[in-house]
């Protein structure tokens, strides 16, 4: 059902840490972290034109993700999370845009992201984001969709000179 609901609205599903459930859903694609499946096995599993992405909590990661057969890295987190028990510390605005500088794969900002982050993470080097709580402990996920989504054109539209 959400593959179908994806394929209506034109977006890809991207199935977190499950390789098996993104290869049986027919999902897009899959994102990895430390614990799921190495990068290289994932792409076997999944075929070459899978979206793979992998999360990296610091500066090395995503050096060494770089190197890796994935797509895109997801780093963070960058703000606070309360989303994950054990989380890294977050790394900061600093910390994302030396990653983005040193790496030719898409960044992908995780960790704690509000609406009011958005224009920053742009400016710093994110391709884009990842949100889940910042959805949900608002009183209407629709509308905190609009938002990031208004907040997301707005930062493109101003820094599409530096992208």
């Amino acid at each position: 059902q959400i593959r179908s609901l994806c394929h209506e609205y034109k977006t890809n599903l991207i199935v977190n840490d499950r390789t098996e459930i993104a290869r049986g859903a027919c999902a897009a694609g899959v994102h990895i972290g430390k614990n799921d499946l190495p990068p290289k096995l994932a792409r076997q599993i999944m075929g070459p034109i899978a979206l793979i992405g992998k999360t990296a909590n610091s500066f090395e990661e995503a050096l060494q993700a770089e190197q890796e057969p994935v797509d895109y890295i997801g780093v963070g987190p960058v703000f606070g999370t309360t989303s994950k028990v054990n989380a890294a510390e977050p790394l900061g605005l600093e910390t994302l845009e030396k990653i983005a500088n040193h790496t030719t794969k898409p960044i992908i900002a995780i960790g704690g992201i509000e609406p009011e982050h958005v224009d920053a993470l742009i400016k710093a080097g994110a391709f884009g984001f990842a949100i889940l709580s910042g959805l949900w402990k608002y009183p209407s996920p629709l509308e905190n969709i609009r938002l990031y989504s208004e907040k997301l054109r707005s930062a493109v539209f101003k820094y599409r000179e530096v992208l």
